[in-house]
């Protein structure tokens, strides 16, 4: 009997107090990063904790208590020696070097990925149907037909009417009427349905909307430079190349909307929902997106520089070519970023 209630508090010693096991159960993971050379801090903490979680185990955020010794742990090293960054991750399951030639975000994203993909077979193929571009001399051979890319941001379900549209007047603003030969600048507009109208080339900087459906219209070119939308709908716009310098959106829905070549400078889109946007080559410098969530948003070749991104949330949000110089990524999450 005495053997047996002996075997019993073992195989339960064993169960409760194993590292192993405790990965592979609900127990939480947690994330620790040696960074002594304290390269891009929260870079390193968002991408490491990301990656890990997308592909080996959802890393927690670690308790004002502490954790146990005995806590699934995920350890995660980075140094720099003359130009190259080197990182290792090891846990449960991993045991990988990662290293990267370039600097900021991208060679910091690189040497994780790397790191990962050579702690384990399991994550391989996944990463490579992800990341392919990043570690191409790892990827060559996991390439295959299926591999999924950023889906293309389709405006079809709304779109702009074609033909020249009437003429409307300057003060009482209607839907599907141009108004290219109207000064707009500083005026306040509530409660108004502008669906399909056409304001192309229009001034309306410092102007403020409140309540205004916007649905499909057309902003193109226009001068909207510290314009404020406040809880209104703005689906399918057309801002390409507009000047939004300082430009704001409350509580307003600007999803499947075109920002091409825009200039969104200190742009605030504060706590905004940002769905299927199209935002190449605008210029988002010193752009405020903290606590925002972005889905399927393209951001190739847009200037990001000194742009805040604080408690965002970046899902499937394509940064190729863009230019993320002292980008603050500080507790954003990011899924299936495109860099």
């Amino acid at each position: 009997m005495r053997k047996t209630v002996v075997i019993i508090q073992m195989l339960i010693s064993i169960f409760f107090l194993s590292p192993s096991l405790l990965a592979e159960s609900d127990a939480p993971c947690y994330l620790d990063i040696e960074n002594t050379d304290k390269i891009e801090p929260e870079i390193v903490k968002n991408l490491s904790s990301t990656l890990i979680s997308k592909y080996i185990n959802k890393i927690s955020i670690i308790p004002n208590s502490g954790v146990s010794s005995k806590a699934c742990l995920y350890q995660v090293s980075i140094k720099k020696s003359d130009e190259t960054l080197l990182v290792t991750v090891s846990g449960h399951k991993i045991n990988g070097i990662g290293e990267s030639k370039k600097s900021g975000f991208d060679g910091i994203q690189q040497a994780i990925l790397r790191a990962i993909y050579d702690g384990g077979k399991e994550q391989r193929r996944e990463i490579c149907r992800d990341f392919s571009g990043k570690i191409e001399e790892k990827c060559s051979h996991q390439m295959s037909p299926t591999m999924t890319k950023l889906p293309q941001i389709d405006l079809s379900a709304f779109k702009q009417q074609t033909g020249k549209r009437r003429k409307g007047i300057c003060s009482a603003l209607q839907s599907n009427r141009r108004y290219s030969h109207c000064d707009l600048e500083k005026k306040h507009y509530t409660n108004l349905n502008l669906e399909a109208a056409d304001f192309s080339g229009v001034d309306l900087s410092k102007s403020h909307f409140n309540n205004c459906n916007f649905s499909n219209i057309n902003f193109k070119n226009s001068n909207l430079e510290k314009s404020v939308f406040t809880d209104s709908t703005l689906q399918g716009a057309i801002f390409d190349s507009a000047n939004m310098q300082k430009s704001r959106f409350i509580q307003s829905d600007i999803s499947q909307s075109s920002f091409k070549n825009a200039d969104l400078e200190k742009a605030n889109f504060k706590s905004a929902s940002l769905n299927q946007l199209i935002m190449i080559k605008a210029n988002l410098q010193k752009a405020n997106f903290d606590k925002a969530t972005l889905n399927q948003v393209d951001m190739t070749g847009a200037n990001l520089e000194d742009a805040r991104f604080k408690g965002a949330t970046l899902n499937q949000v394509n940064l190729t070519n863009a230019n993320l110089e002292d980008v603050d990524l500080g507790q954003a999450t990011l899924n299936d970023v495109i860099r």
